[in-house]
C-alpha cells in the first residue's frame, strides 16, 4: 500500500474504512472479499505446510498456524489504523516472536 499513501496519511485506516464502506454499500462485496481473504490464507497455509515438510517448524496444524500468522498481521494493522499505521518493523517483531515459538 505504501506507493498509494502519501507521507502523513494512514493507509491502513483508509483500507479498513474502504472495506467497511464497501461491505455496507455494494451487494456481493462480502463474497468477493471472502475470496480475497481465503486466497491470502491459502497462500500462507501452503508456506506453513512447506515449512513443516522441510522441518523448519514443528509439526503443527498448518491451518491453525496460517490463521494465527494472518491474524497477527490483520490485528496489528487494524489496531494501528487508529494511530499512525503499521510499520514493517512492528509487524516483523510480532511475527518473529510467533515464529520463534513454532520453529524447531
Amino acid at each position: 500500500m505504501r506507493p498509494f499513501v502519501w507521507e502523513g496519511n494512514n493507509g491502513f485506516g483508509g483500507y479498513f474504512s474502504l472495506l467497511y464502506q464497501a461491505h455496507k454499500n455494494y451487494e456481493g462485496f462480502d463474497g468477493k472479499i471472502y475470496n480475497l481473504f481465503f486466497h491470502e490464507y491459502s497462500f500462507i497455509k501452503a508456506v506453513v505446510e512447506n515449512a513443516i515438510k522441510t522441518k523448519e517448524i514443528r509439526d503443527l496444524d498448518a491451518a491453525e498456524v496460517a490463521h494465527h500468522l494472518r491474524y497477527i498481521f490483520i490485528g496489528c494493522a487494524f489496531e494501528e489504523s487508529f494511530n499512525n499505521g503499521l510499520t514493517v518493523e512492528e509487524v516483523q517483531k510480532h511475527l518473529m516472536f510467533y515464529y520463534n515459538i513454532i520453529k524447531r
